[in-house]
């Protein structure tokens, strides 16, 4: 991923704003993570950095259109991205010690999990460095939709000749049923 540190104490107390929108970090991050999307329109994150006393809050937005394969049909599904959010990030710290008996204290007890591709102790150990490219690729994958569709009424793929059945009339599962399910054909339930 590409790696674009900022030292946390050359932004001021009252936060920083950082416009990503590069086209060639998006797309690199895209075919570096071999994502099956097409940048339709460009993609531009805004994350504005507030530093706080227990870590670093981030705002931001994410906008740009995209082309995901439709999870019914695999055709085209345009998708525009318009997310917001919030994420705090606590600053990184040492592991916690080992206690006499070889046990790390308990976890309700342990410091709250860093993300090292966001935030870390700066390479010479003095300070914290932030990467606010690496939160808006993160925010940028979780506002894309886990089951995309061309349309709402798409009707797939046939399971039996596989033509698609938006654009193609298929008579070929007509009257069949699915196989998998044959075992299942002379289940008969008895009500109460």
């Amino acid at each position: 991923m590409s790696t674009h540190w900022v030292p946390l104490q050359s932004i001021p107390a009252g936060g920083s704003a950082y416009r990503i929108a590069d086209q060639v970090f998006w797309q690199g991050l895209v075919d570096e993570f071999a994502l099956r999307l097409r940048i339709a329109d460009p993609i531009e994150a805004y994350v504005r950095v507030f530093p706080r006393e227990e870590g670093v809050l981030f705002r931001g937005n994410i906008r740009g259109r995209v082309s995901l394969p439709c999870d019914r049909c695999s055709g085209d599904s345009m998708v525009s991205l318009n997310a917001s959010f919030d994420n705090f990030e606590p600053f990184p710290c040492e592991r916690p010690p080992v206690k006499a008996t070889g046990m790390r204290p308990s976890q309700e007890n342990a410091p709250e999990e860093t993300d090292a591709s966001v935030i870390r102790l700066a390479a010479h150990g003095k300070g914290i460095e932030i990467n606010p490219s690496a939160l808006a690729w993160e925010e940028f994958s979780l506002a894309l939709p886990l089951k995309p569709l061309c349309s709402r009424d798409c009707k797939g793929l046939c399971p039996f000749c596989g033509c698609d059945r938006n654009t193609d009339d298929c008579s070929c599962g007509a009257g069949r049923a699915d196989p998998r399910l044959s075992v299942l054909q002379g289940l008969v339930i008895h009500k109460k």
